[in-house]
């Protein structure tokens, strides 16, 4: 199969910048995070991950939803998705 590639460089750079945005937007435990970019997985793809936070009033149940639609968002919308790193 053939891919699209993107320069090492290229890629962090925006792998960062999202990753900036991410924490710009909220302290919740929600991260987006690399998956693929490897020799088993090559096309790039990245995820949301978080981490479990229990039982919690509904206000700030609905500030860690925002804050996982907005990862989602941010994931989705990444320019390299489907894409292989040329190192």
């Amino acid at each position: 199969m053939s891919y699209k590639k993107v320069p090492w460089e290229e890629y962090s750079k925006a792998f960062r910048d999202v990753c900036r945005k991410m924490s710009e937007y909220s302290e919740c435990r929600v991260h987006i995070v690399e998956r693929g970019g490897t020799l088993d997985d090559p096309p790039i793809h990245l995820s949301v991950s978080w981490s479990s936070i229990g039982a919690v009033e509904p206000e700030e149940a609905k500030v860690f939803s925002d804050a996982i639609a907005f990862a989602a968002k941010l994931s989705s919308e990444f320019p390299y998705n489907g894409y292989v790193i040329e190192w």
